[in-house]
């Protein structure tokens, strides 16, 4: 990897630009990423990968999900957890009823036992602010970790980490996930679950109470290690 120094003192002017320009026309295909304006963009800088910029890794996608046709859930199938080790799911959802509503869940490796899951939630809605709970051994409720929540006849974005590998504390090992999303009539989401793990991590199955409608896409990227 090439390394560029360039001297600068105090805030960036417009001759500290030239002295970055100059110091690039001395690396190979340094000035290759500048555009007609002559402006540079993060994704064309050749020091620094633009799929570098978060983590400190590169991520590469698993898979994409995108339905044209109403469903019971959507699920990212035939991974490798213990190896991956993490996840990153974002979510974007077009809920075209005007008025299903409610949680949006992860259901790992088709576990359906409600007490293997533990969730928190907190919702901003028109600065109403809620909050839900599931604890561990919990005998009704929802046989997932709470991602997100989705709103009436509304757009709603949620992205959030999972990690699969799991984390141990005393004889239990569980799989954490977590998760912030907002939609377009001021609604704001946190929420935080885990799933009590019984075995490597091979199925992501997303679903909600209403189920999956038209027009979710869904994108799971892994660490490129």
């Amino acid at each position: 990897m090439t390394r560029l120094s360039v001297p600068i003192q105090g805030e960036l002017n417009e001759a500290d630009v030239k002295k970055i320009i100059d110091a690039l026309k001395n690396v190979p295909n340094g000035l290759a990423g500048l555009n007609s304006a002559g402006q540079i963009g993060l994704s064309q800088i050749p020091l620094l990968p633009a799929s570098q910029l978060g983590f400190g890794f590169a991520w590469e996608l698993v898979g994409s999900i995108e339905t044209s046709t109403a469903a019971a859930s959507i699920s990212f199938t035939n991974l490798s957890g213990d190896a991956d080790k993490i996840y990153y799911l974002v979510l974007a959802i077009s809920n075209a009823s005007t008025t299903a509503t409610g949680g949006i869940y992860i259901r790992v490796n088709g576990d359906t036992s409600v007490g293997n899951y533990s969730w928190i939630s907190w919702r901003n809605v028109d600065a109403a602010v809620g909050t839900s709970t599931q604890g561990f051994g919990a005998t009704s409720g929802v046989a997932g970790i709470m991602f997100g929540s989705e709103a009436a006849d509304k757009v709603v974005l949620l992205s959030g980490v999972i990690l699969a590998e799991g984390i141990t504390k005393g004889t239990q090992t569980f799989v954490l996930g977590a998760s912030y999303g907002f939609s377009i009539n001021a609604i704001y989401y946190l929420h935080g679950g885990a799933w009590l793990k019984s075995g490597e991590v091979t199925e992501l199955e997303v679903f909600t109470a209403s189920g999956v409608a038209v027009n979710w896409k869904a994108y799971l990227f892994k660490p490129k290690w």
